[in-house]
């Protein structure tokens, strides 16, 4: 009998990157083994599914809380920042703790380079927030 876990580790993060996210936050605590395999920076199971709720505009519920989860690697939190809309932001999502150059890496992705003038002296995160706040009263009115 062949168990799930024998099969080589990127078969394993491709089958785990057709889950949909409450499922993949679920298998991912299962053993250790799937949970070395999700937290993989190189094999990314998170990305398919995180991908697939940003392009529906249809955000599942477990993708506000990932940042809780120290199995989904940080780098999935700079496509969600740049990709996501301001409402989510501003008020579902739990925001992740980034490095300063990883906020400047999602301010980057998101706007554009005149946009910089938000950051003036203080940190990345703050000029991501406020411009995310100025892009989500823009799309009010």
């Amino acid at each position: 009998m062949l168990f799930f876990e024998c099969l080589p580790v990127e078969l394993i993060a491709d089958v785990l990157g057709e889950l949909d996210l409450e499922s993949l936050v679920k298998v991912a605590h299962l053993s250790k083994r799937l949970y070395a395999i999700a937290s993989d920076s190189s094999l990314n199971p998170w990305r398919r599914p995180i991908l697939r709720n940003l392009c529906s505009q249809c955000y599942e519920p477990s993708l506000k809380n990932l940042s809780v989860y120290s199995a989904v690697p940080r780098q999935n939190w700079i496509e969600i920042l740049a990709l996501a809309h301001p409402e989510f932001i501003l008020y579902a999502a739990t925001l992740p703790n980034l490095k300063g150059i990883e906020w400047e890496e999602c301010f980057n992705r998101r706007f554009l380079p005149g946009w910089r003038k938000w950051k003036k002296d203080g940190f990345w995160k703050e000029a991501y927030l406020k411009s995310v706040v100025d892009l989500a009263q823009e799309r009010a009115f």
